[in-house]
């Protein structure tokens, strides 16, 4: 199960309830931050992860693995591969207002 995760007060909760799901479907659990983004010179959210994976292994017992991601906006590609999740041109924020063709 993938979270979303920037250390906000919210993504702790998110992470915590996905956790519990997680631990009582027996799926793993990834937590997802922005890498580094060139542009602005902000650095990746790797450390941040790592404490936050461990926080949930130890106060949890799930085991979650961190994954660094480019920062938004998502420009279609991990490490040469197609996302896995909806980017660029297909996210749509007006999901409930289009067509059904």
């Amino acid at each position: 199960m993938l979270v979303p995760f920037t250390g906000a007060e919210h993504d702790w909760a998110a992470v915590e309830l996905v956790a519990w799901i997680a631990a009582a479907g027996g799926s793993s659990l990834v937590l997802a931050g922005p890498g580094p983004d060139e542009v602005s010179g902000t650095r990746d959210a790797s450390r941040l992860l790592a404490h936050a994976s461990l926080a949930v292994q130890r106060g949890l017992g799930v085991a979650a693995e961190p994954l660094l991601v480019p920062p938004w906006p998502y420009r279609g590609t991990l490490d040469g591969k197609r996302a896995p999740w909806p980017t660029g041109p297909e996210l749509h924020f007006d999901w409930m207002d289009m067509d059904s063709d």
